[in-house]
């Protein structure tokens, strides 16, 4: 049974380690953080201080070497990786520095795709389990044509990414981590690859996600202009929390 809780993403105590050479590399260190609802949090630090590692840990792509991490209420280390990987198709969305939107398929293909992969994991999901259970925190799923409009990017929506430019392709992926109507949103670095003036448009667009849609998002970035859009700031040096600014 899918729990609910007050926190969106919950870390306790989570420590980070990686082994390779016969050496062992500790990259996050005690980290406890709780994200909640209709919040911009963004995580400032610099390059190497552990901030794709935390998102990593986040999403359940990587598992910690100690401490424990909660999503919506649930211990995410108690799911098979077929159930986590249906969490990630129905509740998350993911905003890349490099897009990672795919060539050959045309802005609105693209968008569409990860509908298809949320039909699926409820489909499979559902098995055995009541379709409340499923479908809650994803009762309206957005009609591609309707995330066009919103981002502003309708005329866009038969061509292809090579087609289009740095600014646009960051609109696109935005619209499709939300097309799946995700709760929480993650981005790594979704300015670094942009101009300025591109870059705080993207980051007003990841705000309104978390204030006018009531989403959970976290930001990771070097960039210290995108404080003043924040909800918080939380800056991670050397795999610590040094402070955090409401």
């Amino acid at each position: 049974m899918i729990m609910e809780d007050a926190f969106v993403v919950e870390l306790a105590k989570v420590s980070k380690d990686y082994v390779g050479g016969g050496e062992t590399t500790r990259v996050l260190t005690d980290i406890s953080f709780q994200a909640s609802p209709a919040e911009l949090t963004l995580l400032l630090g610099p390059s190497g201080s552990g901030k794709t590692t935390f998102l990593s840990l986040v999403a359940g792509f990587t598992q910690p070497t100690a401490g424990d991490i909660r999503l919506f209420g649930n211990d995410i280390h108690r799911y098979s990786a077929t159930k986590l990987a249906a969490l990630r198709a129905l509740r998350l969305g993911f905003v890349f520095q490099s897009f990672l939107l795919i060539d050959s398929l045309t802005v609105e293909e693209n968008i569409e795709l990860v509908r298809t992969f949320a039909r699926f994991a409820r489909k499979r999901e559902g098995r055995g389990r009541s379709g409340e259970e499923i479908a809650r925190g994803s009762e309206h799923r957005p009609q591609v044509t309707e995330l066009l409009d919103r981002f502003g990017i309708a005329g866009l929506r038969r061509r292809y990414p090579p087609q289009l430019s740095q600014g646009e392709r960051q609109r696109v992926a935005i619209a499709r981590a939300i097309a799946n109507d995700a709760q929480l949103i993650l981005a790594d670095e979704p300015t670094a690859s942009l101009h300025a003036d591109q870059g705080l448009e993207v980051i007003e667009l990841l705000k309104h996600l978390a204030t006018e849609d009531n989403r959970s998002v976290i930001v990771a970035s070097h960039d210290t202009r995108l404080a003043e859009y924040a909800t918080r700031t939380v800056t991670l040096t050397s795999g610590r929390f040094k402070s955090v600014r409401e």
